[in-house]
């Protein structure tokens, strides 16, 4: 194998196996760890840094369950692809998996930003969005 190959693998390993712990943490340990990790300021006009990813993601708005792909994510937020988004100020419910996780990730939030590309969804309760 090439060094390249080499390290994609180990950093593939190494995201499954932190996802993989993360996962088997309660929400409460999850927070602590985010708050220990994130003492960053990060640039752009946001609050949270956003990794590009593609993940399936079913969601449900107004009792109507759609598949698609979320295309980058971060702790406040997801941006997903679609030619149909939901209205903004919609509540949304997002299921998907990350990586080898063995359970599947369930959470809320609320549309505050569309385009021809899709929409992007706030996770945080009290977002100002």
């Amino acid at each position: 194998m090439t060094p390249s190959v080499d390290k994609l693998e180990d950093e593939t390993r190494i995201a499954a196996r932190l996802i993989d712990l993360i996962c088997d943490m309660t929400v409460e340990q999850q927070l602590k760890l985010l708050n220990q990790l994130d003492k960053k300021q990060y640039k752009g006009g946001r609050s949270d840094y956003r990794r590009s990813r593609k993940i399936a993601v079913d969601y449900e708005v107004r009792n109507e369950v759609h598949k698609n792909f979320i295309q980058d994510i971060s702790a406040a937020g997801v941006f997903i692809e679609t030619q149909n988004p939901p209205s903004i100020g919609e509540k949304i419910k997002l299921t998907f998996s990350l990586a080898k996780s063995k359970k599947p990730v369930t959470i809320t939030g609320k549309i505050v930003r569309t385009d021809h590309n899709g929409f992007a969804v706030d996770f945080r309760p009290n977002s100002k969005k």
